[in-house]
Order: structure tokens, then C-alpha cells, then sequence
């Protein structure tokens, strides 16, 4: 049995941003603690960089349209996007669709590269899928009112998806932390700290939670005793929606990367957890991914043995 309160026990809150589900014409708020017009990546300053784009400390695919960052300039900004938020994109693949995540263009489409297999978003919490009557992506059991997907995420590099969640912790510390973990700094803008398979060993915990949220919550957690080792000094959490992302920000500062650092519970209840394996640098492209949903009804262009469109699946959850 693991220990409930061995997580609050060691640790302590830092921040935390709570996007709500749903909003509309919500009104963009700044992320505290931030140094206007100086890039806390890259250090450089005005004139000698630019803040002409929009940042975002939490990545757009992910639903923020809330926050917003004065302190990352836009060759910076164009960085990230390209060689590390993309790749998170693509490895949550079509949970974003699924669990009704609005990036930059609404909700996204899910098409498999065969063409076999799509779902998108209908509006009033409903989805469509569109399924060829040869592929196995879709099991559905009308007693238990359950739906299975089974899918290939699109091509994604594992390294940068760790990367992506350690970038955005360091997005949203406060700056009298981030000018501590220096090495955290350089690992993100410095291509060149990624030789051999990266400087830092990923500690990520993924898991789920039996109530579903229509909300966004990231929080920075850090470990109460600086000299104690053998955990993470500090951790970031992204939960979206019913699934948690759990990770260190790693550092030499504060933490011993040469030893095996301990990924603990986090304390509550939990479904699925798994220890995510994001150490590799090749793309992969085969990655399978399964979800299993709970929906409140269903109705289908076709007879539903012929496997061919399920229209207005409504009220899908997570099961």
C-alpha cells in the first residue's frame, strides 16, 4: 500500500493556474511574477529581440486561451512551438478530440492516415465517427453503453514531449526560481544539450481520475527539503480533464540527476498509472493508442451492424 500523504508531506505548493471549461470571450490575464520585455529562455532583452506574437505559457492545443506571457520573445516562442509543443500535440493524438480540448481552430478533427477511421466534434457534447467497415478501430457495447478506440497517434518525438511539460513549468515559476535552475534554462533553448539522448532523465507519471472535469489545472510543486535527493525538487502537474500528466523539472541545482530518483503517488485515487518511457529521440510513428469511453446514447446514419457512422454520440466520458 502506498502512503496517501507522503506527497503533501514532502511537498509544498509553489503555483497553480486553473483554466475553466467553456469560456467565452473570457479576458486574457498575464502569468505572475514575470519580467515584461526580457526573454527568461533566451535572457535577451528589447531592442535586441522581439514580443510582437502572442505567447502562451500553456500551449493553445491544450485549451488556454487565458494565459498569457510578457517575458517569452518570438524566436523563442516559434522555437517551442515547432520542436516541442507540436510533438505533445501529437502524442495525445486523439485524446484532444475525445475529451473536446479546443486549440487554435476548435476542437480537432481525428482522421487515421488509412482514412478507415475519424471522429470529430458535433457541438452539445456530441461527437461523430466515421468507421470502414474492415478497419478494428471502433468496438462498441451497447449494454454497457462503452465505445473503445483504437488508434495511431501521429508522428511525435518522445524526448520533446517531455520537454514540452518541463518548458511549461518554467513558464509559470516565478522568476526568483527560474533564475536558480539555470540548467533547466539552457536544457530548453540549447539544441545542443540534446546529444545522446538528452542531459536529464524523464520522471513522468501518467494517470487517471474516475470524475472527469471539463477544467485545465497546472500545478508546481516543491519538495520540502532541499537536500533530500531521492525526489524531484520540483514537479509540475497537468491535468486535463481526467488525465494527469506528472513531471519533474529537472535541474543540477537542486537534484542529483546520477540518482534514481523516486515518481510518488500522488496521493488520491487513481486509474491507469503508468510510468511514461520518454527517453527516446527517434520519431516514432506507430505508436498505438486505446480509449475506452462511456456514452449517455447514440444514433447512426446506418443500421449499426454495418459498422459504416455513428452520428451525435453524446455525453462521452471517460471510463
Amino acid at each position: 500500500m502506498y502512503d496517501s500523504h507522503e506527497f503533501t508531506e514532502r511537498y509544498n505548493a509553489v503555483i497553480g493556474y486553473w483554466i475553466p471549461g467553456g469560456l467565452i470571450n473570457e479576458k486574457p490575464q498575464y502569468v505572475l511574477h514575470e519580467i515584461p520585455g526580457k526573454c527568461r529562455f533566451c535572457n535577451l532583452e528589447i531592442p535586441n529581440t522581439t514580443f510582437k506574437k502572442i505567447a502562451h505559457p500553456i500551449p493553445e492545443f491544450l485549451g488556454n486561451r487565458q494565459y498569457l506571457t510578457k517575458s517569452e520573445c518570438d524566436r523563442c516562442n516559434e522555437y517551442f512551438d515547432k520542436n516541442l509543443e507540436n510533438h505533445f500535440a501529437n502524442y495525445l493524438g486523439l485524446e484532444r478530440t475525445l475529451t473536446g480540448t479546443k486549440g487554435k481552430k476548435g476542437i480537432p478533427t481525428f482522421k487515421q492516415k488509412d482514412k478507415k477511421f475519424f471522429v470529430r466534434e458535433e457541438g452539445d457534447k456530441k461527437m461523430s465517427v466515421g468507421i470502414d467497415t474492415s478497419s478494428d478501430n471502433v468496438k462498441i457495447d451497447t449494454e454497457k453503453n462503452t465505445i473503445e478506440f483504437t488508434a495511431i497517434r501521429p508522428p511525435y518525438v518522445p524526448y520533446a514531449v517531455f520537454k514540452c511539460l518541463v518548458k511549461i513549468g518554467f513558464s509559470l515559476l516565478p522568476q526568483e526560481f527560474t533564475t536558480k535552475i539555470e540548467s533547466t534554462r539552457r536544457f530548453l533553448i540549447d539544441p545542443e544539450l540534446d546529444n545522446d539522448g538528452g542531459i536529464f532523465v524523464p520522471h513522468i507519471y501518467s494517470y487517471y481520475i474516475q470524475n472527469a472535469s471539463d477544467n485545465i489545472v497546472i500545478e508546481i510543486f516543491q519538495r520540502k527539503d532541499v537536500y533530500e535527493k531521492t525526489i524531484p525538487f520540483l514537479i509540475i502537474r497537468v491535468f486535463l480533464r481526467y488525465h494527469f500528466f506528472q513531471s519533474s523539472i529537472p535541474n543540477f541545482e537542486f537534484d542529483n540527476q546520477e540518482l534514481g530518483m523516486n515518481v510518488l503517488h500522488p496521493g488520491i485515487e487513481i486509474t491507469k498509472p503508468e510510468i511514461l518511457d520518454l527517453y527516446g529521440k527517434a520519431v516514432v510513428k506507430d505508436s498505438i493508442q486505446k480509449q475506452t469511453m462511456r456514452f449517455e446514447s447514440f444514433q447512426s446514419e446506418v443500421p449499426l451492424e454495418q459498422n459504416r457512422l455513428l452520428k451525435s454520440l453524446k455525453n462521452i466520458k471517460n471510463e
